[in-house]
């Protein structure tokens, strides 16, 4: 199916399902910015920090990562939450720790998780963790998209449900539409995973071929 009016709709439920109380939560395949470096300044070692940082930067950017450095004048926290809120999906910390033990620390924006990375395997680990990250919101997606689906075999069961509704269809459009308004909702269409169905359509009583999905849409 094709749209002129796609693009808005897809950044709307980016940013309706993978959204939380802390603001947005982006997929690194689409966003700007998939790595935030913060460096944790300590008095007397400004500039080495920041230097570290900066080479971290350049490090990911040769490895096509979408990295950058945050050298506002404005504390790592208010940094945090600046980028929590637009849904940059990795978080690098740099202080005098992590200079000291070659390291960086990461921190996902999807579930929170801290991850001490070497410095020296920052190219092969960063992928992985944003494939990661990727995976995990997938999975939540689905899940979420699962839970609001439910068959039912009985149209006058199905009114008060609110979600994504299932029915037993024969195949004549005459029944989705007498479908549609029973139940106040549209056609969505038809599973393409699905097997065939071995039920009986509920407007008809005819054997149903397949099941078919009718929701409100807006």
């Amino acid at each position: 199916q094709t749209t002129y009016g796609m693009s808005e709709r897809i950044l709307g439920a980016i940013v309706g399902i993978h959204g939380d109380d802390r603001g947005l939560i982006l997929p690194p395949s689409i966003t700007p910015i998939q790595v935030i470096i913060i460096p944790i300044i300590f008095k007397g070692k400004e500039e080495i920090i920041k230097n570290e940082c900066k080479k971290v930067e350049k490090i990911l950017k040769n490895a096509n990562i979408r990295a950058q450095v945050d050298l506002r004048d404005i504390t790592p926290g208010n940094k945090y939450y600046d980028w929590e809120l637009k849904g940059v999906p990795l978080r690098i910390e740099i202080g005098p720790k992590e200079i000291e033990n070659k390291q960086v620390m990461v921190v996902r924006r999807d579930n929170f998780e801290k991850i001490k990375v070497d410095k020296k395997t920052l190219v092969e680990e960063i992928p992985n963790i944003l494939d990661s990250i990727s995976s995990n919101m997938y999975k939540i997606a689905k899940d979420l998209l699962d839970k609001s689906i439910k068959k039912f075999e009985d149209i006058d069961k199905a009114k008060e449900f609110t979600g994504i509704i299932e029915l037993p269809w024969c195949g004549n459009n005459d029944c989705t539409l007498k479908m549609e308004e029973i139940l106040d909702v549209k056609t969505l269409g038809i599973p393409i995973e699905q097997n065939q169905c071995d039920k009986t359509c509920p407007v008809c009583k005819k054997p149903a071929k397949n099941w078919v999905r009718l929701a409100k849409t807006y």
